[in-house]
């Protein structure tokens, strides 16, 4: 959807590969779930953040909607085992619940690693393969794993938002926000105290989420979506 056919893909797995690859240079783009409307904001990738904070940036954003397939090698009253991601499982639990109550749930760093395990055990047992995996149905195709049941996702309405991040800065578009993260101390009203920045400059504040700072107990990194064009004039 971002970024069309025509561009070299790399699967890194995990969200925090996709933050090092970027800050090295290996790749040009990474995309990163922030938030979904199920579940809120993606503790891996805010951590990422903080860990990487001034060697990358939000370059873009993407909001899809996400919609989960079992796919599998094997006819449907065979599988025994499913490889998904512990957040897939929970998007899909009542389906799961009623169509496999006896079925292992596996978890695995992605859906799409969970696939591609399944491609791997069909190459190997053919018709004794018992695997199957939920994630989209692209993994099905890229894996060569046919889709058993399409959309068993509990709530059709389930969107992801991604950050496209790069070492780059995006340019002024006209119609932007701006992602940001501060720290703040431990005392009453201080993060009343930046909002309230916010609020006089009539700044709109579309999302705000927290992580737990790292550095003592019961201080918080935010992390704020805010209207409008980062300005930084040049120290003089």
């Amino acid at each position: 959807k971002q970024f069309g056919s025509s561009v070299s893909f790399e699967d890194l797995r995990e969200i925090a590969g996709v933050f090092t690859e970027v800050q090295r240079g290996h790749v040009d783009y990474g995309l990163v779930p922030i938030e979904n409307s199920i579940h809120g904001g993606i503790t891996e990738t805010l951590d990422a953040f903080a860990e990487h904070a001034g060697k990358v940036n939000v370059y873009a954003e993407v909001q899809l909607s996400i919609h989960h397939a079992l796919m599998a090698n094997c006819p449907p009253s065979k599988v025994k085992r499913i490889f998904s991601k512990p957040e897939v499982f929970s998007q899909c639990r009542l389906w799961l619940a009623t169509q496999y109550p006896q079925a292992e749930l596996v978890p695995v760093t992605s859906s799409s690693k969970g696939v591609q395990l399944v491609a791997e055990e069909s190459a190997k047992l053919g018709n004794d393969s018992t695997s199957a995996a939920i994630g989209n149905v692209l993994a099905g195709e890229l894996y060569d794993v046919n889709v058993l049941f399409p959309r068993i996702e509990d709530n059709p309405q389930n969107i992801t938002r991604f950050f496209v991040i790069s070492r780059q800065q995006a340019q002024r578009s006209g119609d932007d926000k701006t992602s940001m993260m501060f720290r703040t101390l431990n005392k009453p009203g201080a993060l009343v105290s930046v909002l309230n920045v916010f609020h006089r400059a009539k700044i709109n504040l579309t999302h705000i989420d927290k992580r737990p700072g790292g550095r003592s107990n019961w201080q918080y990194t935010f992390f704020i979506d805010a209207e409008g064009f980062l300005y930084c004039p040049r120290a003089r």
